[in-house]
């Protein structure tokens, strides 16, 4: 169809004019194009990071309703004994604002306002009290004769005595509410657990002193509850006069941050009037098309949904839920399923554009050996075929080595006679074959054995793909161990560095040059790099130290007078402190990361203008949880290096060859947040944060956890489903299962393991998999999982090779060649002749003074000023009223008659 063809052609050659858009993008133009439809205020500043605003809202709530007479005495004696804080109130907001279109769900009993009678209370607590005193030693005998009838776990020498040291000192306390501060072992004493844990056929002791001590803490958890049901209600008064509080001070500061920016236009588009404002994006905008789908939030969705719900105008979604990864940006993958289910039409993509075939093959065979490999209903895995894209030869000539090599752990295959390791030992080798084998790659292409086309494997076509932070680091010593470079592209914040604490104790210590303690912590970090038997020596030498006092008083005056950035110049100079760092393996990533310190506290220090509002600012920032874009690490070498990263960070990202060493680990990203409020998909309804006491309890909850923990292993799926799909050309992956730890020699834990999963699976729920601990206990289970991974192996041999995981004894492990040459001083540049040029008048008098020579031929016999006199043209104050003078000056004065000039200046 020529007519169609010529359309497309036209619109692929005029794609450069379509409106692309981030979604805070679109709706800051939606709403600055439509101010009076969608009532949006006109000049708002759009501000990236309010945390200060939020920080100054819950600071203000603190002083007015937590700490002032708004809160009763009690109240706030029980919220300082569970540990609340503005921080916690502010990671609660913060929690609350980002989900604006999630439901609040608070305890049913929340408005109950009855509270126990304080005086029936404290006639308990005395009654309890004089049979304790009088009968203190006959109520321990009765407990050391009924040992035998106690269980063992519970009731021994030890817990009776701590328990019986516990009464004692509840009994000099005033209040009866005292009782909650004590260990958990004081209830030892009382009739309920006594009860409980006698064996059966035995008697429990009695005493009445039992009795008096299980009435006093079913009265303190009456209390309890009362307390916590208040709390709950300043909670709920607190996010909304807070939010309400955000609201007021943007709109006072004129500014508008990222999430109100869509929440804003939402709430125009569903408005009395909004058919206006939705006509006439439809108007401009008469086709969407939205990319990355999956990882968009409700709002978002429902901004799209309200714009084109009246229209015949087409709406595309683009995305694939098996790469839903970023829910801890809030991102909803029922959001994405709940959209598809409304969808007219679906399609699939069945051609891999990425991957060789070998790759391709081995991830349909993974993900299709568990008819539920991504737990969640409707979301399924559809086998793909490679892509027509041309793609350059990889070549190894390793012929052992297969397109996706799998290496198992000790004892993880059926024909080993290995025994499982521990997971701390398995981490450690896992880094050190992955290593090794990166190693071997990189030293066969330098001699022309890897080859990708017509050029060698690099560095940087490598990649080795982690969970967290910490999994990274281990691969990065692994490979300096065996003197190979690399980049770790972390989100993690530079605050949260080692470099961060030793810095704030330097800075510390520069705050305090007297202080001998701070001293000592300064001198004994990295950056500075004295030793104990150093520090040890200036302790016990007065002489000796004053040089290192005198050096931070000098640097404390230079930044009271010259301000922190000339400082900590000044410092890393006299200090030396580059070349310290970059001695060491890591001294790259070091050395940028105090760069990178320096930098934001020499911004930050316009703000916090004071030596210890400075020091406070960066202990918040170590303490603080959230991880701006300006505050994540940056990369410390732009060379061509092995790249180290998260598999969050890897998405949309392709590389020649993939380690991916601990996917096999159960316990990563399966733990979740304080239990306090728990977020959770109610069917149609949406997300709902509920809110959960300390005292509910209830099959529902429980079910209600086992979901969330569910949902958790889904993204892990996913997310093993990123990391195995990011490689062209090969992939390492390492499986099995191993032993707890060497407390708890238990495979249990890797039974769990999502990896596993995948392969072992089918034919069992996820229910099952992850809470059933009969299946996870029984050997049978472990045989199951060597067997299924070696049966996957055996089904795609030509893709797919299994082999136990490389030991350090038979792993190479020789560093690459570095290629070492003499050094020679570096020779002069070539000299560029300045003959005819075309130029300009400016040109040449701002370039008069460049033309000089680089050096002086002889020197000159120049006298040195002690220091500027009065007369100094630096010293000549500035403003208007200097600005008349010299005008009046440069009017009246002769030019010709330099003899008369000083009495027209006086004048």
């Amino acid at each position: 169809n020529a007519p169609l063809l010529q359309r497309l052609e036209h619109a692929l050659q005029s794609m450069d004019e379509a409106a692309i858009f981030t979604i805070h993008g679109f709706c800051q133009r939606a709403l600055a194009d439509r101010p009076f439809t969608s009532g949006q205020a006109f000049e708002l500043e759009l501000v990236g990071d309010d945390e200060a605003l939020v920080s100054e809202v819950i600071q203000d709530y603190w002083r007015g309703f937590v700490a002032s007479d708004q809160c009763s005495p009690e109240l706030a004696a029980y919220l300082e004994r569970i540990g609340d804080s503005p921080k916690g109130y502010m990671d609660l907001l913060k929690r609350s604002i980002s989900k604006p279109m999630a439901r609040l769900q608070w305890p049913a009993d929340i408005d109950d306002l009855s509270y126990p009678d304080e005086n029936s209370h404290q006639q308990q607590f005395a009654q309890a009290k004089a049979i304790w005193l009088s009968d203190r030693q006959a109520i321990a005998d009765t407990l050391d004769r009924s040992l035998a009838d106690l269980n063992r776990q519970t009731y021994n020498p030890n817990s009776l005595a701590i328990a019986t040291e516990a009464w004692d000192q509840y009994f000099t306390a005033s209040s009866p509410t005292a009782l909650a501060f004590f260990d958990e072992k004081i209830a030892l004493l009382s009739r309920k657990k006594l009860d409980n844990r006698t064996k059966k056929g035995s008697q429990a002791p009695k005493h009445p002193f039992f009795d008096c001590a299980q009435a006093l803490i079913e009265q303190l958890d009456i209390k309890e509850r009362a307390l916590q049901r208040s709390r709950f209600r300043l909670l709920r008064h607190m996010l909304a006069w807070s939010t309400e509080a955000l609201r007021q001070g943007r709109k006072q500061r004129r500014q508008i941050s990222f999430d109100e920016m869509l929440l804003n236009l939402y709430q125009a588009l569903e408005a009395q009037h909004a058919d206006d404002l939705s006509a006439s994006l439809v108007t401009k905008y008469p086709a969407a098309l939205i990319d990355e789908f999956q990882d968009t939030d409700p709002l978002q969705f429902k901004i799209f949904s309200s714009i084109y719900r009246h229209s015949q105008h087409p709406v595309f979604f683009v995305g694939d839920p098996k790469q839903a990864i970023y829910r801890f940006r809030n991102a909803d993958l029922n959001t994405y399923l709940r959209a598809r289910d409304q969808a007219t039409n679906i399609y699939h993509l069945v051609e891999n554009q990425r991957s060789n075939k070998g790759l391709i093959d081995a991830v349909n065979k993974i993900f299709s050996a568990n008819r539920q490999s991504f737990m969640l209903p409707g979301l399924d895995f559809h086998p793909v075929t490679m892509g027509s894209k041309p793609r350059a030869r990889f070549l190894d000539r390793d012929t052992s080595q297969l397109d996706c090599n799998i290496w198992m752990l000790p004892g993880s295959r059926p024909e080993s006679d290995e025994a499982l390791v521990v997971k701390a030992c398995a981490t450690m080798q896992s880094a050190k074959a992955c290593a090794a084998e990166i190693a071997r790659l990189i030293r066969d292409a330098q001699r022309g054995l890897v080859t990708i086309g017509a050029r060698p494997l690099a560095p940087g076509d490598i990649a080795v793909l982690v969970r967290t932070h910490s999994q990274g680091d281990r691969i990065k010593k692994a490979l300096a161990a065996l003197h190979i470079s690399s980049i770790e592209l972390a989100q993690e914040s530079v605050f949260r560095s080692v470099d961060a604490s030793e810095l704030e104790r330097i800075l510390l210590s520069i705050q305090q040059p007297a202080n001998r303690s701070l001293l000592w912590a300064a001198l004994a970090t990295e950056i500075i790099g004295l030793d104990a038997a150093a520090i040890e020596h200036l302790s016990q030498n007065d002489s000796s130290s004053i040089s290192y006092v005198e050096r931070f008083y000098m640097y404390r005056d230079l930044w009271q007078q010259e301000g922190f950035g000339l400082m900590f110049r000044r410092f890393l100079e006299r200090e030396d402190v580059a070349s310290r760092l970059l001695v060491r393996q890591d001294g790259e990533r070091r050395l940028t990361n105090l760069l990178h310190l320096g930098e934001l506290l020499h911004e930050a220090s316009q703000v916090h203008d004071t030596r210890l509002a400075l020091l406070d600012w960066l202990q918040k920032q170590s303490s603080e949880d959230r991880q701006r874009d300006n505050t994540q690490l940056r990369l410390e070498s732009d060379r061509n290096l092995v790249q180290i990263m998260t598999i969050h960070k890897s998405k949309g990202l392709e590389f020649p060859v993939v380690f991916c060493p601990f996917l096999w680990d159960a316990s990563a990203g399966m733990k979740q947040g304080s239990e306090e409020v728990l977020a959770f998909e109610e069917g149609k309804n949406g997300t709902v944060l509920r809110f959960i006491s300390q005292h509910e309890a209830g099959e529902e909850l429980d079910a209600l956890k086992k979901q969330i923990a569910i949902d958790t292993a889904a993204e892990t799926v996913r997310l093993h489903y990123v990391a195995l799909t990011r490689a062209v050309y090969r992939c390492y992956l390492i499986a099995g299962c191993y032993l707890g730890s060497d407390k708890r020699p238990s495979p249990s834990e890797s039974t769990t393991s999502m990896l596993n999963w995948l392969v072992a699976g089918n034919g069992t729920s996820p229910q099952a998999w992850l809470f059933d601990k009969a299946r996870q206990q029984d050997p049978q289970t472990l045989q199951h999982i060597t067997h299924a991974w070696q049966d996957l192996a055996s089904s795609a041999q030509s893709c797919i090779r299994i082999s136990s995981l490389p030991s350090a004894e038979t792993a190479s492990v020789f560093p690459m060649d570095q290629g070492f040459c003499e050094l020679a001083e570096t020779p002069d540049p070539p000299k560029i002749s300045r003959s005819w040029l075309m130029t300009s008048f400016s040109a040449m008098t701002r370039q008069h003074e460049s033309r000089v020579k680089d050096r002086d031929e002889t020197s000159a016999d120049l006298r040195v000023l002690d220091g500027a006199g009065d007369c100094d043209i630096l010293r000549f104050p500035r403003g208007p009223q200097a600005g008349i003078c010299l005008h009046q000056i440069f009017e009246a004065i002769a030019f010709d008659k330099p003899e008369a000039w000083p009495g027209l200046i006086q004048a």
